[in-house]
């Protein structure tokens, strides 16, 4: 699989996707990298915590309401 082709970014769409229509989800709350906030904002997750550290890489604590 090639970088940068929008793979990662699908998937996390389709995931979403079945989070909201099959899962009833309310909220998806995940752990990402601190270079990779965009990369989530752009699924419309937002940062609800600090950075910290995990194995030696500053993280955060993001999540999306869903509705």
């Amino acid at each position: 699989m090639e970088h940068g082709k929008g793979m990662g970014g699908q998937i996390l769409h389709e995931g979403v996707r079945v989070a909201t229509e099959r899962l009833k989800a309310k909220k998806i709350y995940l752990e990402a990298q601190e270079y990779a906030i965009g990369y989530y904002a752009k699924e419309g997750f937002e940062v609800v915590s600090e950075p910290f550290m995990e194995d030696g890489i500053p993280h955060v604590k993001m999540e999306r309401i869903l509705g």
